[in-house]
Parts: structure tokens; sequence; C-alpha cells
């Protein structure tokens, strides 16, 4: 999240001391800095074999992609993932088409960044007390909401408030979506069954932008019909939460296994 606040700006600075060439050579030194970063202070914690209370351990892969609730989760995921990634892959372009310079375009991409670590330390709180598809449907809501301003941005103003929504609702997704996986299939699995809801998320991250650009390409701008579309992707995949069942939060089946047994006594 820091860093989508940052490089931006960096980029941009560079872009016009420079060139774009120089710009990317920039974006591919930092992310290489990553590299020694991890090799040096990366280490997995001692296993762990405790599951907690609540949550269904021990769900084998065919069992999973048996319920309906994964494939709801992975096309929630692919379809957030497909008007998020198409709108902010073109970002850029479409501000410029609409007149906004590109050091304003670099402070909107900073807000998206800045929105997103706000979003999900909100988000993480959110999700301990509330019901997790109900706060995952109102960030897909938001998204719809920031993208829909991009459809219609002429000034900087609506790009940063567009960005800010977007930034907002995507990095709160980025809890929801790994806390839903534990809560409904348990841990056991977890890294799989991840990897494989976040196979969905490449796959709209991939076909928007694509698809974005084709149109482009045909109406030789970005129209408003063209983004509002990427809006109703975000809608559909916030109404598809209302389809997920509802669970027990950790806490209230700890206390319902403590209480059980005293019950029963």
């Amino acid at each position: 999240g820091v860093g989508s606040v940052v490089l931006p700006l960096i980029t941009q600075h560079v872009i016009q001391r420079h060139g774009w060439r120089a710009g990317y050579l920039t974006l591919g030194l930092l992310a290489l800095v990553g590299f020694p970063l991890t090799a040096l202070f990366m280490r997995n914690m001692p296993r762990r074999q405790a599951s907690v209370a609540g949550t269904q351990a021990g769900m084998s892969i065919r069992e999973v992609f048996r319920t309906r609730t994964f494939w709801i989760l992975c096309g929630t995921i692919l379809l957030g993932a497909f008007g998020a990634n198409g709108v902010i892959s073109h970002l850029a372009a479409l501000l410029s088409e609409r007149g906004v310079s590109g050091a304003e375009t670099a402070i909107a991409l900073s807000c998206l960044g800045a929105a997103g670590i706000v979003g999900r330390l909100l988000t993480g709180w959110l999700l301990d007390r509330f019901h997790a598809p109900t706060i995952s449907m109102i960030m897909f809501l938001l998204c719809a909401a920031g993208i829909t301003l991009f459809a219609y941005a002429t000034n900087a103003a609506t790009g940063i408030a567009g960005a800010v929504l977007l930034g907002f609702g995507m990095g709160s997704e980025g809890d929801v979506g790994p806390y839903l996986i534990a809560t409904y299939f348990g841990r056991e699995r977890f890294g799989t069954i991840y990897g494989l809801t976040w196979t969905a998320y490449a796959i709209g991250g991939a076909t928007g932008p694509v698809l974005t650009g084709r149109l482009y390409d045909h109406a030789s701008a970005y129209q408003p019909s063209a983004v509002l579309f990427l809006a109703l992707t975000a809608v559909i995949a916030a109404v598809m939460n209302l389809l997920l069942p509802k669970y027990r939060r950790a806490h209230e089946a700890v206390s319902a296994v403590t209480l059980e047994p005293a019950l029963a006594e």
C-alpha cells in the first residue's frame, strides 16, 4: 500500500526528467530490491497443527469444488478484478484524454494507494464485528461508484475522488477474500484454495484491461458506456455476496465450544 502511494510520484518525476524508458527501468530496479530482502529476512514460522474452532477443517479440494460457496467466491473475485483492473490499467490514458495532466494523474494513483491502506485497516476491524459477505458487498459497491466517477471525469478532482473510492474498495477486498476462505473452508488447505480463488482474480485482471483496450480501439475514445460496463461488473460481484451462507464468527464458535460441555453436565 505504501509503495502504491510513492511509486506513481517517483515514476512521474523520472519520466519528466529522463523519459518513459527510464521510468520502466526505475520500476524494475525497485522491484528487484525485493529479492535480497526476501532472501535475508523471510522465514517460515514453525508448523502448527491447531485449527480454529468453528471452521471446517479437513475438507478435500474435491469437496471444496462441490460447494456452491467456492464458486460464488471465485465469481465475485473474478468480476471485481475485471472491473477494477479494467479501469486502473487505462487510468492514466483515460484521465489524460479528459484533459488531466500527468502530475495530477500521478496524484490520483497515489490517492488510490493511500485509500487502499485505509480500506485494509478499517475492513480488518469490521470483519471482526460484522458479517463478512455484507462488508464485501459494500466494498464492491464502493468500487463501482469509483469506476462510475471515472466514466464522467473531466477534471482532476473527479478523478481523485474516483481513485479514493476504488482504492478503498480494492484494498478492503484483499482482506475479505482470505477471511472468507478460512471461515468457510478452514485452514488445512488454505494455501491451495487461496491460490485457486485468486487464479480467478488473475483471469479477471487479465481480461478486463484487454476488453477495455478493444473498446477504446473500436471507438477511438474512452466512452462513458464502456467504463460503466466495468462498473456494472463490480455491482454484479456485490450482489453475488448475498448468495453466500451465514457462518459463526470465530469468537462465537469458541464460546459455543466452551459452553457446551458445561451445559451437558
